[in-house]
């Protein structure tokens, strides 16, 4: 597991990491620990950290740069780890949650705080687990997605591109059998809805729908085919009634 952890003070650093480094050998885990003193080292570095590359951010908010501020310039870099924050106090709390923090620890941390946090936190990661793949792109490099994440999907030129909520297209490698089924997951258990021969959309990220096409949140407009109409329009009505 890729840990990040942020503080402006050396001691609360050290020991926070020292307490994460303590749980994951109490529990068998592989943890690799990135260590910043203070915003400004880990903002210099926040473009050379991939989504991928960090499954959790443990960031102090009583920094030079607020902790709530770091965290909202995180999530403007498509970073989509869980972030938690630490401080010495609760005022921030409701800031912390409107970035989609993780969890809220008040600081002295100790052992029992960072265990019951951890033990959060890797429930969570097992579950998102389940609902990830990963697919080759077009230039031969395995990209994890997230499924949730994916807006739509087309095929084109026999390869399958997923287009993801935060406007970036995964190309895969070139496909031989029907698009349908070379889809590496079974998005009937999931919120998609096949629309078109050549288009699977996410119903969670449809905005509208005319007689010809759904257009997405992004505006994207994607065609419905004539002989799945009917069945489409059912679908969706019964999905947004939530049966």
């Amino acid at each position: 597991m890729n840990i990040i952890v942020c503080d402006d003070e050396k001691k609360e650093l050290d020991n926070t990491s020292k307490l994460i480094s303590d749980y994951s050998k109490k529990n068998n885990i592989k943890v690799n620990i990135r260590k910043y003193i203070g915003s400004n080292e880990l903002v210099s570095n926040l473009k050379y950290i991939k989504n991928n590359e960090v499954d959790v951010i443990f960031l102090d908010i009583i920094m030079k740069q607020n902790g709530i501020e770091l965290a909202e310039l995180i999530r403007q870099m498509h970073i989509k780890a869980p972030i938690i924050f630490t401080t010495t106090s609760k005022e921030y709390a409701l800031d912390a949650f409107k970035v989609h923090a993780f969890d809220y620890l008040v600081k002295p941390l100790d052992r029992e705080k960072m265990s019951l946090c951890l033990n959060r936190l890797i429930e969570h990661l097992n579950i998102k687990a389940k609902s990830t793949f990963s697919v080759k792109n077009d230039v031969l490099d395995f990209v994890t997605i997230d499924i949730n994440e994916i807006m739509y999907i087309e095929s084109n030129e026999r390869r399958i591109l997923y287009h993801m909520t935060n406007n970036e297209v995964v190309r895969s490698v070139s496909i031989r059998t029907k698009f349908s089924t070379s889809i590496p997951f079974d998005y009937n258990n999931y919120n998609f809805l096949n629309c078109h021969s050549a288009f699977i959309v996410n119903m969670n990220y449809i905005k509208g729908i005319t007689e010809i096409s759904f257009v997405m949140k992004n505006n994207d407009i994607i065609p419905i085919s004539k002989k799945y109409f009917a069945n489409v329009k059912k679908v969706y009505a019964n999905y947004l009634l939530g049966e």
